[in-house]
């Protein structure tokens, strides 16, 4: 009977250890791509795109790179022990696990609850620089826009590109080159 029970533990070990590096693989890989699909959603918002805009692009951009990331990494896998353990991490992890799930409602409500304060500060400033400025026109700025792309990160970043390349364009052919 020793020797049995040795072989079992050792075995059962051999699997503890190998569903704990899956687990720590599918986690790590769930993370990475919520992160990456946060920062991904935020570049594609504009600057002045309407909180729930925000919201739902972080949300849902946060959600679908976990799910990609938890996808890519695969499946917990198959053993003898620890079922229990097995569909509680697949569960959590999963693609369409509380991780994810969290994860995106998080970005959701954090990302459109800043874009909101960030509006409120930039629409009081604008009174600040202009008394004048009716009720109305301070309500349409705290507001925001829907997406507004053309604000973006990226929209700026394109048309930065775009006028550099035009610009050494023309400075080429200028030059006889």
């Amino acid at each position: 009977m020793g020797y049995a029970s040795s072989i079992l533990q050792r075995d059962v070990s051999a699997e503890k250890t190998a569903l704990q590096k899956r687990g720590r693989k599918k986690s790590l890989w769930g993370s990475i791509g919520r992160t990456l699909g946060g920062i991904a959603a935020t570049v594609l918002t504009g600057g002045v795109a309407a909180p729930w805009a925000v919201g739902l692009a972080a949300g849902a951009g946060t959600f679908a790179g976990g799910a990609l990331g938890s996808q890519w990494a695969g499946k917990i896998g198959e053993g003898k022990f620890f079922q229990g353990e097995r569909e509680s991490l697949e569960k959590e992890l999963g693609v369409f696990g509380e991780a994810n799930v969290v994860g995106g409602l998080k970005a959701a409500v954090t990302a459109g609850m800043g874009q909101k304060l960030q509006l409120m500060k930039d629409a009081k400033a604008a009174k600040l620089l202009d008394p004048k400025m009716t009720d109305e026109a301070f309500k349409t700025l705290s507001r925001g826009k829907g997406f507004d792309f053309a604000a973006s990160p990226l929209s700026r970043g394109w048309q930065k590109g775009r006028t550099s390349l035009f610009d050494a364009y023309t400075d080429r052919k200028l030059s006889g080159i």
